[in-house]
């Protein structure tokens, strides 16, 4: 600590004392033994109060010293929660004010400008409406000054997708005062959804036995009507009837094998196919269909390099292309177009199939291929289901994708087989 407010004053009482020391003994010619002794205590004086000045100063100087490290400090702390990433919040509750850090604006897609009102959350469309109760509640517990927590869905307006997030808001306290809720947002989409796959597993498990058990119970009955059909074949005059009614049976058992494909693999034939005479045969197959419903069916082939020749169990896929066809024909029942595009992608047969239909709403959309999940009222949600399971034993995919008003394109991705000769 400085003395110069100590040393300032004595000089100036010193400088003082001797003026009127020179001024008593050369003018005046008095006593000048008082004068001094005052000097003196003056002096003292003023050293003593120019310590209470250099501690002003000195605390003055580190108060601003202070203030200026801690704006610096509320500078670099604003920088780094605009700049950051995670995805935290802050809401005053004196001032009602709401700030987010950037990296919470670009994952819910609100543009760095907005606030939000907490106690607006529940009513605007930045939520699920399923959720939005349970939004309600969070924010009346964390603005009560309680610790609140939810898991919930995020519709953000820059883009069409449901987010998940974890919300955690943590009350601040300051002096007794509810002062402000400090908050944080988890993107947990990815583990949603590998809970939704093990919950999808565990009820594929269910029908796959359920099916192994159904198509056990169907064919038995159906050996025995075969092979009697087969006995009295001989002995019937119209014996083109018996061959009408076996070849039902064999379609019968053909479904039930497709239905066991649910439960577990079967030694299936495999062959080299061309995926463009498959799917002809496949159209030629549901023509009468087309017809009836006023359908009309175009296979575009964009030509590229490589055979479109696919390893595949012809049966199986063909199943797979009747399926998508025919819920494109129910998705039109005013009639319609449906166009079959078939092209090389890389190493993959990309066959895109796109109808003029009513379309499916974006959550319906999510839910498509979960068993006994359909959009038609006859329907048993089990075709696509059964349609993803042969892709996938064909090492091939599947994509969907709907606009409501004006139809649905299916994607599917097989590999390719090079240098190969059509069997």
């Amino acid at each position: 600590m400085k003395k110069t407010g100590r040393i300032a004053g004595v000089m100036f009482t010193s400088i003082v004392g001797v003026c009127f020391f020179l001024y008593y003994y050369f003018i005046i010619k008095s006593a000048w033994e008082g004068q001094l002794l005052g000097a003196v205590a003056c002096s003292v004086v003023a050293w003593w109060l120019g310590g209470y000045y250099d501690k002003a100063r000195y605390y003055a100087s580190e108060l601003e010293s202070r203030t200026k490290e801690l704006e610096r400090s509320r500078e670099e702390l604003q920088n780094y929660f605009d700049s950051s990433n995670i995805m935290i919040w802050e809401y005053s509750i004196s001032t009602k004010a709401f700030n987010m850090s950037s990296g919470a604006k670009e994952t819910i897609g609100i543009s760095s400008d907005v606030l939000l009102d907490p106690t607006e959350w529940a009513d605007t469309d930045l939520f699920h409406k399923d959720d939005k109760e349970a939004v309600r509640s969070f924010v009346n517990d964390f603005l009560s000054g309680k610790p609140a927590k939810l898991q919930h869905r995020i519709l953000p307006p820059d883009r069409d997708e449901v987010l998940w997030v974890e919300s955690i808001a943590n009350p601040i306290f300051r002096g007794g005062v509810f002062t402000k809720v400090i908050g944080s947002l988890t993107d947990i989409t990815e583990e949603k959804a590998a809970e939704e796959m093990l919950r999808r597993s565990d009820k594929l498990h269910v029908i796959g036995e359920l099916a192994s058990g159904i198509a056990h119970e169907i064919r038995n009955p159906l050996t025995t009507i075969r092979g009697f059909m087969q006995l009295i074949k001989p002995k019937l005059e119209q014996q083109h009837y018996i061959d009408i009614v076996l070849e039902e049976i064999d379609r019968i058992n053909q479904i039930v094998s497709e239905l066991l494909v649910l439960a577990k693999p079967y030694a299936a034939h495999f062959r080299n196919k061309n995926i463009i005479d498959l799917i002809r045969d496949t159209v030629s197959f549901m023509q009468p269909q087309l017809i009836l419903h006023s359908v009309q069916l175009d296979i575009q082939v964009q030509p590229g390099e490589g055979s479109p020749i696919v390893y595949c169990e012809e049966n199986q896929l063909k199943q797979v292309f009747i399926n998508i066809i025919k819920n494109a024909i129910e998705a039109m029942p005013g009639g319609g177009d449906i166009s079959i595009l078939i092209q090389r992608t890389g190493s993959y047969i990309s066959i895109q199939v796109k109808d003029q239909g009513c379309g499916i709403e974006n959550e319906r959309l999510s839910q498509i291929g979960l068993p006994f999940h359909t959009t038609k009222e006859s329907g048993t949600g089990l075709g696509l289901m059964v349609s993803n399971k042969i892709l996938q034993n064909h090492n091939g995919s599947i994509a969907i994708a709907s606009e409501v008003g004006k139809g649905t394109t299916i994607r599917i991705l097989l590999p390719a087989v090079e240098n190969v000769f059509n069997e």
